[in-house]
């Protein structure tokens, strides 16, 4: 069955909405920057990945030479990326199994942005950022004062 005229000219349209919104979303690594839409949950993403990385070089430098150790606030610096990056991991799961994701909100014109962190993700936000906070102060207890004597 041949397409009707209208059909076609929808696909060509559909073809260069496509090709625009791919343009616009070809950014790399660069594009992680980007935090003009959903500013909390694009920062929380952006410290996710720089936390990830900084424990990966950390892994890496200390599996290179075994006897390396960053010293007392290397020790700080270590537990402010594994403290926010469990405690935002853990959000992350959360979210993805459905809890507190709550309802969607009715976008009601294409201008309008729809707000992703509402309801019971702001508490769950909120629980996530004391964890971290509660727990880097534990840390950084244990490594200055503790581990020093």
């Amino acid at each position: 069955m041949a397409a009707s005229g209208e059909e076609v000219l929808r696909g060509d349209v559909m073809e260069e909405e496509f090709k625009e919104y791919y343009a616009l979303n070809r950014a790399g690594i660069t594009g992680w920057f980007k935090t003009k839409e959903y500013a909390l949950e694009k920062t929380l993403y952006i410290l996710h990945r720089i936390t990830g990385l900084g424990i990966v070089a950390f892994l890496l430098a200390h599996f290179y030479s075994v006897g390396w150790h960053p010293g007392y606030w290397g020790d700080v610096i270590l537990g402010i990326l594994v403290t926010f990056h469990v405690a935002n991991g853990i959000r992350l799961i959360l979210v993805e199994l459905g809890w507190a994701v709550g309802k969607p909100l009715a976008v009601k014109k294409p201008s309008q942005r729809p707000i992703s962190i509402i309801g019971p993700q702001k508490y769950l936000l909120v629980a996530v950022l004391l964890l971290f906070f509660i727990t880097l102060l534990i840390w950084s207890f244990y490594a200055l004062f503790v581990v020093t004597g």
